[in-house]
């Protein structure tokens, strides 16, 4: 009689549906949580580390089979959920232990201020490992992945057509893997990753609003030994154009002349996508200097400092050297500047642009505490409260500096790691 009595009184609790979990096999920080309801309706989850549920999927499309990713979530705990659905009913309390990530993921430390911001750091590593980790305020990494192709991985970016992390796959120092690069679409599970190939793939791409990839890639010239750059572009078919030519956009005979017998002439290594000037902007190491170009035309609108410089600087204003990634500002830009070794330092430079007069005025620079210099790589990013993060990517090491310049947030990864291109992003649920 009393088991009779339990049935209703567990119903009236717990009006919604329970889900059945899976942790991913690939990748053990991502669950994903399928249920069934009686009838039509739009549900997500509410989960957590405790009860408060503080976290939550997107809704699903309206229908009775429903299935999300929980994402954000860290190794080897324990996590509650439950279901919801439109008209407010809520499944059971659940709970469900993430797995443990691989010996080999590299290990972060934060330091500083976590509640300085929100969202997560996508941080790709490169050299001993060629792998991305997702990784949150606290210094926990929440995904990882490691293509283990054999492959350099620079960048990584939440697909916006949703789903999961387009990932870079480039050529190594063998010629023979050029024709097999690609950038991976890599479900947040792990599984059925998708090739979108990419040959001769070098240093970056990007994706464009409408899902559109671009790459920075190379190609060979009669009459040369060295491999210059084009831009090309992968749509969603798959199908490859080439729209912008860095062979027929310089002079081999006046540009890069002292490395026309070297691998590779202009060494384009980092590109941004403006779409509301759709245009690229583009940084070429062995010019010392980056361009920006539109992109329906491919002509160059400006080059700024080195052997494609067409701006005046200021007195006191120093040009960049070997620079990589960038971003451009409302009325300016910032540059990780690697400098010459013989310089012996690297530095974020931001320079004030005055695209009318064609003057470049340098108004601030970020030097490390300990001068360190990075040889490869380097990236930097503006907030939009006015704080700079800057990726010391050979010391392993990102920093988030106030407008004032002081350090409010830091991460290190494991000594021996280089960071490669890195992005901060408020969700990894695409739109």
């Amino acid at each position: 009689m009393r088991s009779l009595l339990l049935v209703p009184l567990l119903t009236a609790c717990a009006p919604g549906e329970s889900a059945d979990l899976t942790v991913s096999e690939v990748i053990p920080t991502v669950v994903t949580a399928r249920w069934t309801t009686p009838e039509p309706t739009v549900g997500w989850v509410e989960y957590g580390p405790d009860r408060d549920y503080a976290m939550a999927t997107p809704p699903t499309p309206e229908g009775t089979e429903h299935e999300v990713v929980l994402l954000g979530l860290w190794e080897d705990e324990r996590f509650h959920l439950r279901t919801v659905s439109e008209d407010g009913d809520r499944g059971p309390h659940q709970t469900i232990r993430t797995g443990e990530l691989p010996d080999h993921t590299p290990r972060f430390e934060a330091s500083g201020d976590p509640s300085s911001w929100s969202g997560y750091q996508i941080v790709p590593v490169t050299g001993e490992i060629e792998a991305v980790a997702i990784v949150d305020p606290e210094g926990r990494t929440v995904w990882f992945y490691d293509p283990d192709t054999g492959l350099a991985v620079t960048r990584g970016i939440v697909d916006n057509q949703g789903g999961g992390l387009l990932i870079s796959q480039l050529a190594t120092e063998d010629r023979d893997d050029r024709p097999h690069t690609s950038v991976q679409r890599v479900p947040w599970d792990g599984q059925d990753v998708e090739e979108i190939s990419l040959p001769m793939l070098d240093h970056d791409f990007v994706q464009l609003p409408d899902g559109t990839l671009a790459g920075l890639c190379l190609l060979e010239q009669d009459g040369y030994d060295a491999i210059g750059d084009v831009i090309v572009e992968v749509d969603h078919d798959g199908g490859l154009t080439q729209v912008w030519n860095g062979w027929e956009a310089f002079e081999p005979e006046t540009v890069g002349v002292e490395f026309l017998e070297d691998e590779h002439w202009t060494h384009a290594n980092a590109m941004d996508y403006l779409p509301d000037e759709d245009a690229w902007l583009v940084g070429f190491r062995h010019l010392n200097g980056l361009v920006k170009i539109d992109r329906p035309s491919g002509e160059i609108l400006w080059g700024l400092s080195g052997e494609v410089n067409e701006f005046s600087f200021t007195d006191g204003s120093q040009q960049t050297e070997r620079q990589h990634q960038f971003q451009q500002l409302p009325d300016g830009i910032v540059v990780f500047d690697n400098g010459w070794p013989d310089r012996g330092y690297s530095r974020v430079v931001e320079y004030a642009l005055d695209t009318d007069a064609m003057v470049a005025d340098q108004v601030e620079e970020w030097l490390h505490e300990d001068g360190v210099h990075c040889g490869i790589k380097g990236d930097v990013h503006r907030f939009d409260d006015g704080a700079t993060q800057i990726v010391w990517s050979t010391t392993g090491e990102i920093q988030d500096l106030t407008p004032d310049g002081d350090l409010r947030w830091q991460l290190n990864v494991e000594w021996g790691t280089t960071i490669a291109y890195s992005e901060r992003v408020e969700e990894l649920y695409a739109p």
